[in-house]
């Protein structure tokens, strides 16, 4: 990437993708080195602006895994906690606006970790309501004891759930279909089908 001398060890790509019709390219491509770069990076987006701007493209945002904080704070988003901020004025055209959005995949698979290293999620109190819940908590332990219930059986309610997957490692945080396999329709629907004993007493968070 010009501006950045350390030996690369990744590529970074950035691609142009529609938004009403499905079509995407690759605009570029660079070379990195492991450790974030802001800066160099900026440069390259604005550069890329300029292109769209030149072939008639209207950006309307940015898709990213959120992991570059120093990237988003350099163009004017915000990450914090107490100060969340999604957008900001195109640097070509100050009449219009940059949306930042995360990549749902990356969101899935974050979720899954955060589940998983937290053990329980409360949930609000209006989604408690409105889908007559029994309970507010849901807790990963039951995840790992429906994996150990069915763990002997010939047919299981969820096949592809397997214990590699409900321990974190660099690789399963990669992995979609690590997180796919433990959070699906049929771990859901197994868990309901058969109550198992412990469950209705592990139920505060």
């Amino acid at each position: 990437m010009p501006g950045v001398e350390e030996d690369a060890t990744k590529a970074l790509v950035f691609v142009f993708a529609g938004v009403r019709r499905r079509w995407k390219t690759t605009a570029a491509y660079h070379f990195v080195p492991g450790r974030a770069c802001a800066e160099e990076v900026k440069c390259v987006i604005m550069e890329l602006l300029q292109v769209a701007k030149d072939i008639g493209l209207n950006v309307v945002g940015f898709v990213c895994d959120m992991g570059n904080r120093g990237l988003l704070n350099s163009l004017g988003f915000s990450t914090r906690r107490d100060s969340v901020k999604n957008w900001i004025t195109h640097t070509l055209d100050p009449e219009k606006v940059i949306f930042c959005f995360p990549d749902d995949v990356h969101v899935f698979k974050s979720h899954k970790e955060v589940f998983m290293n937290n053990e329980d999620i409360e949930l609000p109190e209006d989604i408690v309501l409105k889908f007559n819940l029994p309970f507010k908590c849901v807790k990963f332990s039951h995840i790992r004891m429906f994996a150990d219930f069915q763990e002997s059986m010939d047919v299981q309610f969820a096949p592809k759930l397997n214990k590699q997957d409900l321990n974190s490692s660099h690789f399963s945080k990669m992995k979609v279909s690590s997180s796919t396999r433990v959070i699906n329709d049929k771990t859901a629907d197994g868990l309901a089908y058969n109550r198992l004993p412990g469950l209705q007493q592990r139920n505060s968070c």
